[in-house]
């Protein structure tokens, strides 16, 4: 789901860096012909009670260019994870071992820059190229949201109410996320940018 803020929420699965190393809790970080890039390190988040429900790692997308160099592109991403729900086989239970957690939400959004370029490029669109039955159209599609309603969740919120949740095979409050491969795809595939 993309908000006005040119953000986009999915759940998604983290491969492991070493596939069939049961041991390691290192996660691979390849999407598409690029790989993310931890920019800082793993931030806890908290409850209102100030305990620690899960964590919070930033990512930026790095691109490989023709030379074997990589260069920094504009998507950014925050992976929000709950290591005490951690994916926990019992003796009968069937799973792929090259998973490191069943569930995290990658939440992906564009750099500031990119943001302000985007927002630029849409109101001169808008203004000068859409015919008036096409923006018509787009504002009665945003008319069908409730209003003043923007998914702009916090990151209490991302954890507690839906990957929780989603974690513990429970219905979600709204189906606002939906399910893809990240880190088998690069943003732009993701995002429909």
């Amino acid at each position: 789901m993309a908000n006005r803020d040119f953000e986009w929420f999915f759940f998604t699965s983290t491969p492991r860096k070493h596939p069939g190393a049961s041991e390691t809790s290192r996660a691979s970080r390849r999407a598409g012909l690029g790989r993310w890039k931890a920019t800082k390190g793993v931030k806890n988040v908290v409850d209102s009670k100030n305990n620690t429900i899960g964590s919070k790692k930033s990512f930026c997308y790095m691109e490989q260019n023709s030379d074997g160099g990589e260069n920094k592109s504009i998507w950014l991403m925050e992976e929000f994870s709950m290591q005490n729900l951690r994916r926990r086989g019992s003796a009968g239970e069937m799973r792929d071992t090259n998973e490191l957690d069943d569930w995290v939400i990658s939440k992906i959004y564009l750099t500031p820059k990119a943001r302000k370029a985007h927002a630029d490029l849409k109101q001169f669109a808008s203004a000068t190229l859409e015919p008036a039955f096409k923006r018509r159209r787009i504002e009665l599609e945003y008319m069908m949201v409730p209003p003043g309603f923007i998914f702009q969740p916090t990151d209490e919120e991302l954890l507690d109410f839906f990957l929780k949740e989603k974690l513990l095979h429970q219905p979600l409050p709204c189906d606002i996320i939906k399910e893809a491969d990240v880190y088998g795809n690069h943003p732009s595939n993701l995002t429909g940018s």
